[in-house]
């Protein structure tokens, strides 16, 4: 059985490409990813997300990603959202979007 390996990755840019990298090569089952992309440009952000978080290195792992990157959103099986400390919303991209939608005048 792999081990579990809980990653909190911190704004400061190289910490944060050592740390994604240790997760990466860990093979853990489970990755928690504490707003990795918000250190990075669009560019760099798009590769990580794309090269290693969906796909490559952590495409297997059941990733649990803390973001404040809208535009990554659609890309997730589920999402939480959490606002002073209480959970306010979850469900589906879809549902969400549909449910923002119906409720703006």
């Amino acid at each position: 059985m792999r081990s579990i390996l809980w990653v909190l990755l911190i704004i400061y840019f190289p910490q944060t490409r050592v740390s994604l990298a240790r997760a990466a090569y860990a093979s853990a089952e489970v990755v928690l990813i504490d707003d990795s992309l918000s250190a990075v440009d669009a560019h760099v952000g798009k590769a990580i997300l794309d090269n290693c978080i969906l796909s490559g290195p952590l495409g297997a792992s059941t990733r649990i990603l803390a973001t404040h990157a809208l535009h990554v959103l659609d890309k997730t099986d589920y999402i939480y959202v959490i606002e002073g400390g209480t959970i306010t919303e979850e469900g589906t991209y879809d549902v969400s979007i549909q449910h923002h939608a119906l409720s703006c005048p």
